[in-house]
């Protein structure tokens, strides 16, 4: 009996760190790298790049929410517009990236500006409507010059 409760203890003594450890939100964090990382946004040709600005996205859970962060990065020495739209009987939506900056976006944001960077999504039910949907947002991204 003496040498079962000494299996026994030297179980939870050894094992038992790795099934707690796999469940605090400090190792989750660290191993759940979809979430983590910026992805670039492909554009029909294959780049992520667009007269000059760079597109990257992550998604993300703000409040319960699941929601797509943008991150532009505008590589020309002016500050540019960049409008898009989600769909069809959405507004046009605005956003001013600074000459060779860089806006994100987050849970907290800071302005109105980089709150437009902060993105749900329409959701689709099948594959084939969310592809469409994301086409028609890829579609609808343009850049202007700000005079």
């Amino acid at each position: 009996m003496k040498t079962k409760n000494h299996f026994i203890f030297m179980f939870f003594v050894l094992v038992a760190p790795f099934f707690i450890k796999a469940q605090t939100a400090a190792y989750k964090d660290e191993h759940n790298h979809s979430h983590d990382e910026w992805q670039a946004l492909k554009f029909a040709d294959g780049s992520n790049e667009k007269d000059r600005v760079l597109f990257y996205t992550k998604g993300t859970e703000c409040t319960g929410e699941h929601l797509t962060l943008a991150k532009i990065i505008n590589r020309n020495p002016y500050m540019v517009r960049l409008s898009y739209q989600l769909n069809a009987k959405s507004p046009v939506e605005n956003v001013m990236i600074p000459a060779n900056g860089a806006l994100e976006g987050s849970c907290t944001a800071a302005d109105a500006n980089t709150a437009k960077l902060s993105i749900r999504l329409p959701e689709g039910k099948t594959k084939e409507e969310q592809e469409k949907t994301n086409a028609f947002i890829l579609s609808h991204i343009s850049i202007s010059k700000v005079q």
